[in-house]
């Protein structure tokens, strides 16, 4: 029985161990290594250790599974590979080309690595450089010295940012000291970035990390759960704090937009006297239709009273007779509300609607 890679690939760490395994250990490592190395990497620190251990034996060539377990998920080192070409410095150009004839053959050589018997990275040496070097000639003659490396360390998102700019198809990977433990390749960590972009997004709406697409829903909703019954509490408090004071956010909106227009002035009309005093007469307080209503001089006409805002209010036939032409004293007749020129708003016009705020 053999796993397509793809297949493995949309599981979750603990299904793609499950299935794992039903395989033998030898089947189980070669399916792993056909998946991303970061990706391998992570289902075999899932795994129990017993498992991980009878894979690891059989791990192919090329894979450095072991070294990658040391390093924490989200570095550098999580992505390690063995570099296929390690060459002793003082190598000669002729002894490298017949090592790698056996070594093409199994794995695929970028860069050949230059180091000394501590295994201290020196140099790296790429292939045009050797078509036109001298067979007698030594790998020291021909490397580039002091390469760019990566720490296994260093987190991918920082890793991302020093290899942006180089573009190189694969990088050494060494200790702080020099010391040369493996080789990343640049397609796998722009791989794994976006993979860890996107897990991001998805954390962001209860989505884990581990999930894949085929992930059993039973496993996804335990998963999902915890996230969920955040999410529905919070739309509940969300919901309630906008209804309680949803009459508190309409005026704040509209006060917002509104309140600091120009003030205009309104202009005098008889229903705009009857939109200030709201179809209500000022003396005996009846609201009546518009049909019902009068304007009275507040001071009359023949007293020296003029139609002005400030001297005309809204009057029912009763009262603009019974009143007459006599002062609010003579007659003991006074407007509820002293008669004042309104300020205008957009919303002026609401009151004849009844759509204003009180507060307005």
């Amino acid at each position: 029985m053999t796993l397509a890679p793809i297949t493995l690939s949309n599981l979750d760490s603990r299904s793609a161990t499950d299935r794992l395994r039903q395989l033998t250990p030898a089947d189980a490592a070669a399916a792993l290594a056909a998946m991303p190395v970061g990706r391998a990497t992570s289902i075999l620190a899932a795994m129990a250790d017993d498992l991980r251990e009878q894979i690891l034996a059989c791990a192919p060539a090329g894979t450095d599974w072991s070294d990658a377990q040391r390093y924490v998920e989200g570095s550098v080192g999580r992505l390690l590979e063995d570099p296929p070409a390690v060459f002793l410095s003082g190598t000669t150009v002729r002894d490298a080309v017949e090592e790698l004839r056996v070594i093409v053959a199994q794995r695929m050589v970028v860069y050949l690595f230059v180091v000394d018997e501590a295994d201290r990275l020196l140099g790296v040496v790429a292939f045009r450089e050797m078509l036109y070097a001298s067979r007698s000639a030594t790998l020291d003659d021909v490397m580039l010295r002091n390469p760019f490396s990566l720490r296994p360390q260093t987190r991918l998102v920082d890793a991302m940012r020093e290899v942006v700019t180089r573009h190189f198809p694969v990088y050494p990977v060494c200790e702080a000291d020099g010391v040369l433990v493996g080789q990343v390749r640049g397609q796998v960590l722009f791989e794994q970035q976006a993979f860890d972009i996107s897990a991001q997004a998805g954390a962001m709406v209860g989505v884990e990390r581990e999930e894949r697409l085929a992930t059993p829903w039973r496993r996804s909703l335990r998963y999902r759960h915890p996230w969920l019954q955040i999410n529905l509490l919070t739309v509940f408090v969300a919901a309630g704090v906008v209804g309680a004071f949803q009459h508190t956010l309409d005026q704040i909106v509209v006060l917002a937009i509104y309140d600091r227009l120009p003030r205009l002035e309104v202009k005098f009309t008889r229903r705009n006297v009857f939109l200030r005093d709201q179809f209500t007469c000022q003396y005996c307080a009846k609201i009546l239709p518009e049909t019902q209503l009068n304007l009275d001089h507040v001071l009359p006409r023949d007293k020296g009273g003029r139609t002005t805002w400030d001297n005309i209010v809204t009057s029912c036939f009763r009262c603009n007779t019974r009143k007459g032409n006599k002062l609010p004293h003579e007659a003991n007749m006074h407007p509820r509300m002293k008669p004042l020129a309104p300020r205008w708003r957009p919303l002026f016009g609401m009151h004849e609607n009844g759509l204003a705020d009180e507060s307005w």
